[in-house]
C-alpha cells in the first residue's frame, strides 16, 4: 500500500531518464509515508501505458 500511495502522491525527485527500449522512460518518485521517513519508488513507464517498479528504497537523510 505505501508504493501505491508514493506513485499517487509523490514527485518526481531527479531526472527522467530514457530507458534502454524505445518509449520507456525511468524517475524516482519520492512521498514521506506515515510522517517519519521518505520511500523512493524507482519506476520504468513502458509505452505511457504501463508501470513497472524497479525497487523501493528508505531516503536516508
Amino acid at each position: 500500500m505505501d508504493v501505491v500511495r508514493v506513485l499517487r502522491t509523490g514527485h518526481i525527485d531527479g531526472e527522467i531518464i530514457a530507458g534502454q527500449s524505445p518509449g520507456e522512460w525511468k524517475c524516482k518518485v519520492v512521498a514521506n509515508v506515515r510522517g517519519s521517513r521518505d520511500i523512493g519508488v524507482v519506476t520504468l513507464v513502458i509505452g505511457g501505458d504501463r508501470i513497472l517498479v524497479k525497487t523501493v528504497e528508505w531516503e536516508d537523510l
